[in-house]
């Protein structure tokens, strides 16, 4: 399935900034998927050549960066999902990060340090920044030839702008960002789509719903993420089950059976066990709140505690096959957090993306996952839609996900976590 964030941003001028949708008058073309290429299939990542799992090492000034964009990214999901409104939630903490990262090579002062503030990052150089995130992105891409993971980013712009030449470089070579002039009509809405339903091997086709007449530039970030469990499963450890959702109502549910020794911890609120794709460089967390227990202080305690003493214990985790999807407009986050010149608020100087002052009307992300007995499919992407302006004795423990919890994938040498999700109901 897929995530994707975007944001777009328009140009201060006198239209008036209604929310007119250009509907395209046919469906995005589907994309003719070449088997060998775009769609992942089972069998390409169990016949990649096996290497070892390659471990991502950040010297100290990475590393106190990396933490401080770990410890966004879970207060930020605890921060989404204290507001929910729909039974699941799937957010892409790292397309969000590289999307907002990405922008702020094309902001200035007060601007950018908002930003930077809002992240924990303000003690260190745009320079530095990008430094770690291209060192992040190398190991994420080369951790494993078993796990498919890939995360793109590009620029559809107004063809009567230009890219500053400091942002360009910037973007291009730390993020490989492609650039697109466009008219910015509905012929490029659907280019947009293409793009993003390439890039995450057909999961999202439909990343943006419309350009506003005054739409100047959409950014966009994708991330993709296959992951085939380490051990096979065979059919027998497939049974029906009920699910109870967090109305209390019981749903029908196809339960997985995935005993195996692994790190598990306990809290006060919760239970969490690990389950591992491929070479181990990437992993599943299940973390169960405890019956009868408020899911927001089960999550608040694993925040906190990141199941700290986990010990290697035999787990006999169960789990339903389910997927799930969700689509977020982030701006009123992120303006919580502190973030709100780069809405309008900025100054024109401090703004340097293009030749033409411009503004981001909204931050969007779109997500979907689906978890079954073979593995995990994700998939993310945030765009900004800009406006002109201005070990111990084995002994199995129980472990069933037969009510609502939380999850992560994440990379496991430095618990990276691409996607955190809630799983509230598995009704499709």
């Amino acid at each position: 399935m897929g995530i994707i964030a975007a944001s777009a941003l328009f140009a201060c001028s006198e239209v008036e900034l209604t929310d007119i949708r250009e509907k395209t008058e046919e469906n995005v073309k589907e994309i003719e998927i070449v088997e060998d290429d775009i769609r992942v299939r089972e069998e390409n990542i169990f016949n990649a050549e096996y290497t070892t799992r390659k471990d991502i090492v950040l010297d100290t000034q990475n590393n106190t960066i990396h933490n401080r964009f770990n410890d966004f990214s879970w207060n930020t999901f605890s921060e989404i999902f204290s507001k929910k409104k729909d039974a699941n939630l799937l957010v892409s903490p790292l397309s969000l990060n590289q999307n907002i990262m990405m922008l702020s090579n094309g902001l200035k002062g007060e601007t950018r340090e908002e930003i930077l503030k809002a992240f924990g990052i303000s003690d260190f150089s745009l320079e530095e920044i990008n430094s770690y995130i291209l060192q992040l992105n190398e190991g994420l891409n080369g951790a494993d030839s078993r796990t498919k993971y890939r995360t793109n980013n590009a620029i559809w712009h107004a063809n009567s702008m230009s890219v500053q030449q400091e942002f360009k470089e910037n973007i291009s070579g730390v993020y490989n960002t492609e650039i697109f002039p466009a008219m910015m009509n509905t012929q490029t809405l659907d280019s947009i789509n293409a793009w993003a339903s390439e890039k995450t091997f057909g999961r999202i086709k439909n990343m943006v719903d419309y350009l506003n007449p005054a739409t100047k530039a959409v950014m966009m970030n994708t991330v993709y993420f296959r992951g085939l469990w380490t051990e096979e499963l065979p059919d027998k450890q497939i049974n029906d089950g009920e699910f109870i959702n967090e109305n209390g109502e019981t749903e029908q549910a196809r339960m997985v059976s995935y005993p195996k020794e692994s790190l598990y911890a306990e809290g006060e609120t919760y239970q969490t066990t690990v389950r591992y794709f491929g070479n181990e460089a990437f992993a599943m967390d299940f973390i169960l709140p405890k019956e009868g227990v408020n899911a927001f202080d089960a999550l608040t305690e694993f925040i906190s505690t990141k199941g700290y003493g986990a010990k290697h214990k035999r787990v006999n985790l169960k789990f339903p096959i389910f997927e799930s999807a969700t689509e977020m407009n982030l701006n009123e986050l992120l303006v919580s957090l502190g973030i709100n010149r780069i809405f309008g608020n900025a100054s024109p100087d401090e703004i340097c993306l293009f030749d033409t002052p411009v503004f981001v009307s909204s931050v969007i992300q779109k997500t979907s996952i689906s978890v079954d007995e073979k593995g995990t499919e994700a998939a993310a992407g945030t765009y900004e839609i800009m406006y002109g302006s201005t070990g111990e004795e084995i002994k199995e423990t129980e472990m069933t996900l037969n009510r609502p919890f939380f999850y992560t994938i994440r990379e496991t040498s430095t618990n990276t976590p691409l996607f955190i999700g809630y799983q509230g109901s598995v009704k499709k």
